[in-house]
């Protein structure tokens, strides 16, 4: 094949494979996800520090600096709830919650950002 592709052989080399990819298709048991510890609907106890943020507060304004709130994301428990504008921190990435936005965190630590009402 490779002398196909790149018109040349290395018979005195030996092969020497860098990647094989596998995939296998099967029944498994369903996952269980952990959940996290219960909690009420106030968030503050996951906060860590506050910063200011360039936020839209509106389609036809200009952008502006708003004293934001900076969540641990390990921190929350289910059912902590808070408003945008937000941010959440955790080791691998960070969610914004805008301005006009709610979020809420699930039983087992998902976030639900929608739309405040």
């Amino acid at each position: 094949m490779h002398g196909r592709t790149y018109s040349q052989r290395f018979d005195d080399k030996p092969v020497q494979l860098v990647n094989i990819r596998v995939t296998g298709v099967g029944a498994v048991e369903h996952i269980r996800i952990a959940e996290i510890e219960k909690g009420g609907a106030d968030a503050s106890g996951a906060i860590k520090s506050t910063t200011q943020a360039l936020f839209w507060k509106n389609d036809s304004a200009d952008p502006e600096w708003v004293e934001t709130p900076v969540y641990d994301r390990a921190l929350f428990k289910a059912g902590n709830t808070f408003e945008g504008p937000a941010i959440v921190q955790q080791f691998d990435s960070t969610t914004i919650v805008g301005i006009g936005q709610k979020a809420t965190v699930d039983a087992v630590g998902h976030i639900i950002i929608e739309r405040s009402a």
